[in-house]
């Protein structure tokens, strides 16, 4: 299917931020995207939430931990989506965001 090694992602620390993440996952639906949709999470966010997100999303991924204290959550998942090679294309979207047509 054309558009399944490309996607968009984005990043969670909490349960908040996780439920953010839902209302851009179905602005990004409702505009028939081909890609995939995939989410980064940390050990903040609840495991029954969890749950919901891994049926939801086309991916879940958790944050591993990283020795780089001077650098913030959401730049570390960043430099993260580097090591999901099996994607040609992603493209990082902030949790907050909404699309109102397809990109």
């Amino acid at each position: 299917m054309k558009g399944r090694n490309e996607g968009w992602i984005t990043f969670a620390n909490d349960d908040q931020e996780a439920k953010n993440s839902m209302v851009l996952l179905t602005s990004l639906r409702q505009t028939c995207t081909s890609k995939k949709i995939m989410l980064i999470l940390t050990s903040k966010t609840s495991s029954s939430f969890w749950e919901i997100l891994v049926e939801k999303f086309d991916g879940v991924y958790m944050l591993p931990e990283m020795n780089i204290d001077a650098v913030d959550l959401e730049t570390r998942a960043k430099i993260f989506c580097w090591s999901l090679i099996e994607n040609k294309k992603l493209v990082f979207l902030p949790n907050s965001s909404v699309v109102k047509q397809k990109l």
